[in-house]
């Protein structure tokens, strides 16, 4: 592929369940500094391979994100939340739409998605929002979202 890939553009590794419990998702934070870079920037969502609507599914802002008590998990608030009229596979015709590594076998090393946040270069991330169709807002019970300026 060989895309840049810079520090505005990421991918949040999630699933329809976490997020029908609220705008937050629990990751694991492998890289401190992408997750501040994430503040305020437009995300893809992406389901893993064994949950309901696997591949990417939806947008999102980063709102804000804290370190759980125990320091081992990070909590991310998402706000406007577009699910897409359909998820897009994780794969483009073979192909990983990300710059993913491969394993010794060939396939997709699985320790690349199980990154909870990370990069993705802009071209793919506008060509995976342009293959998905039109979105929708994401309406969660509970969790009104409120005018940033207010």
């Amino acid at each position: 592929m060989g895309e840049f890939v810079d520090s505005q553009h990421f991918v949040l590794e999630a699933s329809h369940g976490q997020l029908a419990e609220g705008p937050i998702i629990r990751c694991l934070p492998r890289n401190y500094a992408q997750i501040y870079e994430s503040l305020e920037a437009k995300i893809l969502l992406h389901a893993p391979r064994h949950h309901e609507g696997k591949g990417y599914f939806g947008t999102a802002i980063v709102d804000g994100c804290e370190p759980d008590p125990d320091g081992r998990w990070l909590f991310i608030t998402l706000r406007q939340i577009e699910l897409f009229a359909q998820s897009v596979p994780t794969l483009d015709n073979g192909t990983p739409w990300e710059a993913a590594p491969l394993d010794a076998t060939g396939k997709l090393a699985f320790s690349f998605y199980a990154n909870g946040l990370r990069p993705i270069a802009k071209v793919r991330f506008d060509e995976i929002v342009a293959s998905a169709g039109t979105a929708r807002h994401l309406q969660l019970p509970g969790f009104a979202e409120q005018d940033r300026d207010s």
